[in-house]
C-alpha cells in the first residue's frame, strides 16, 4: 500500500515484542484515531483488505515464529 506511511501516522498501529510467555504483542492507539482523515487517504475496501493481510501475516508468519520461540504452540496476542 503506498499509503501505508499515512495510515499509520493517523492510525498508530503495530507489534512491539513479545511477553514473558511468548505472545506477540499488538499495540493499537485507538484514541489517536481520525477515521475522517483516514478515509481521505484510502478507502473501507483498502482498510478492509490491508487488515485482512495483516490478520494473515499473524497466522502464518507471527504465530509459528513465536511458537518456535517459547518451544510451545502459541494462539494468542496480547492487545494493548
Amino acid at each position: 500500500m503506498p499509503e501505508l506511511d499515512q495510515i499509520k501516522e493517523i492510525f498508530p498501529h503495530g507489534y512491539h515484542g513479545l511477553d514473558k510467555i511468548g505472545r506477540p504483542i499488538y499495540i493499537e492507539r485507538m484514541g489517536v484515531l481520525d477515521t475522517n482523515k483516514l478515509y481521505k487517504i484510502t478507502s473501507a475496501e483498502r482498510m478492509e483488505k490491508y487488515l485482512r493481510f495483516k490478520s494473515e501475516d499473524l497466522m502464518k508468519i507471527r504465530l509459528p515464529v513465536c511458537s518456535e520461540l517459547a518451544c510451545r504452540r502459541v494462539e494468542t496476542v496480547v492487545a494493548i
